[in-house]
């Protein structure tokens, strides 16, 4: 790719070439402000490579530089590296590139893996072995999933109060990114234990001949902290169920309604089971790892949108009653497909069954705390950009903090154009000044792939999500400052 398409911009690297908006864009699906790229992607590389030097399958020589490779950056969209995370198959004893691709990305159809020569290593494969022994002989959680929670609860009591000065909310965020790259580590940890394991069933399905049970050979993930969500709206909707007085306020429109239930003696019950539900989930929402993104604690409509839904649904949606006859069906497909297991790999075949649902798990949960440890720093950013439109009467977004890393470019240089963005101290009377930038992306050259079965499925355009400065901007002092995209990418993959 030719030009300049973002404030902050990676380039890529030859020798890893593709790069997929797959499997990454439901959690990115909008362009990374610079404020996130510099704060949490650079720390998010750092300890991915942490975790794959751990588990083996990083070896020395595979990066010229620190520069983000595996989570590539293009055209302000977030992208992540097919070619490198290929290399989880190729050195691990008895997986597949094509093992990682339908793990990781599902079934599709992108470029097939080439053979180069640096790819293999024995070094890798024997320490990768030694994990995945390990890994197989789990029957509880992880210990790695404990150490995950403690290092975020301690992260979250140590943010200082929202009316503290500016240098304290400042300092706090720019702690982040070091403590964000150890949980990053742990959770990449486990997401790549649990891929493996999931690789020793994909593979075996395939050689029975059976491709199409590997979904049910899986088992139900009914118990994982991401499918807890919607049981829980779940549960909660049921509370609108013969509540007149409730179901009118929904019908009236999500706009205001935190409002009219907070009002409403009839809805005390719904109104103690909803608060329950955002103490709990409240940092999650549709761009997690987005530092001036939506949540359902700062925007709950998000969530109450949901439980419209649910509760106009003709059909009964329980999650628990759409994954009860999950057991049965894994039973079934194991029945199946261990017959044609080779003698020699039947036991890593059961042990795989047994120790996947503990991966599984302890991937869903580390996930949720590395974005969890991200909320505390989305309430000061927010404080942050509500001080800053008070001072500035034409606010733009808050791209950078502070001058550290105001001029960082995605191939690890400064350069005072390419980032223009931020927040700096002016003279000596210690008030900080918002930086404006306009820019516009170009497009890219692609070639593009998708999953079977995927719909075009484009992004709005927009190059930047202002979500979180137009909630702090009081009405009538937004404005400028708002870059626009040319580029609207599929979900495809840059080779």
């Amino acid at each position: 790719m030719a030009g300049t398409h973002w404030i902050v911009e990676g380039n890529i690297d030859p020798r890893w070439p593709i790069n997929t908006r797959g499997n990454i864009g439901e959690v990115f699906p909008e362009v990374l402000t610079p404020l996130s790229y510099t704060l949490g992607t650079l720390a998010a590389e750092a300890g991915w490579r942490d975790a794959y030097r751990e588990i083996g399958i990083l070896r020395k020589g595979d990066f010229k530089s620190a520069n983000p490779v595996i989570i590539g950056l293009y055209a302000g969209y977030g992208y992540l590296n097919v070619s490198y995370l290929r290399m989880i198959g190729v050195r691990a004893p008895g997986s597949s590139p094509e093992a990682i691709d339908a793990t990781l990305f599902g079934e599709g159809n992108p470029p097939p893996y080439v053979p180069r020569k640096g790819d293999k290593s024995l070094l890798s494969s024997l320490k990768i072995l030694l994990t995945v022994l390990k890994a197989l002989g789990t029957k509880s959680q992880p210990p790695i999933v404990e150490q995950t929670y403690k290092i975020v609860a301690d992260w979250e009591a140590k943010c200082p109060p929202l009316d503290a000065d500016d240098e304290a909310l400042l300092a706090y965020m720019q702690a982040f990114p070091p403590i964000f790259r150890q949980v990053f580590c742990n959770h990449i940890i486990t997401s790549s234990i649990a891929a493996v394991v999931s690789g020793i069933l994909v593979d075996n399905a395939k050689a029975a001949g059976k491709p199409e049970l590997v979904t049910h050979l899986m088992g139900a993930a009914g118990d994982v902290l991401s499918a807890s969500y919607s049981q829980e709206l779940y549960e909660i909707a049921k509370l609108l169920r013969g509540n007149p007085a409730i179901a009118a306020a929904f019908d009236a429109g999500t706009t205001g309604l935190p409002g009219r239930l907070n009002s409403m003696p009839e809805a005390a019950e719904f109104n103690e089971a909803f608060a329950g539900f955002i103490a709990r989930h409240g940092h999650r929402g549709p761009n997690d790892w987005e530092i001036s993104s939506r949540t359902w604690e700062n925007t709950p409509e998000l969530a109450l949108v949901a439980i419209d839904r649910i509760r106009l649904a003709e059909h009964d949606l329980s999650p628990a009653i759409r994954l009860r006859d999950m057991e049965a069906r894994q039973q079934a497909a194991i029945a199946k497909v261990l017959p044609h297991v080779k003698l020699l790999d039947k036991g890593n075949f059961k042990k795989a069954v047994k120790a996947l649902p503990h991966w599984t798990r302890a991937r869903e949960a580390t996930r949720d705390r590395a974005v969890r440890m991200g909320a505390t720093g989305k309430r000061v950013f927010r404080e942050l950009v509500r001080r800053t439109a008070i001072c500035c009467r034409d606010a733009a977004i808050l791209h950078h903090l502070a001058g550290r890393g105001a001029e960082h470019r995605g191939d690890g240089s400064s350069s005072g154009s390419q980032a223009q963005g931020g927040l700096r101290r002016r003279g000596t009377e210690g008030r900080w000044v918002l930086l404006r930038h306009r820019a516009r992306s170009r497009p890219c050259r692609t070639r593009s792939f998708r999953r079977k079965g995927a719909s075009a499925w484009r992004h709005s355009g927009r190059a930047a999500d202002r979500s979180g400065l137009d909630a702090a901007v009081p009405a009538g002092r937004r404005g400028g400052g708002q870059c626009r995209s040319a580029y609207e990418p599929r979900r495809h993959c840059i080779a």
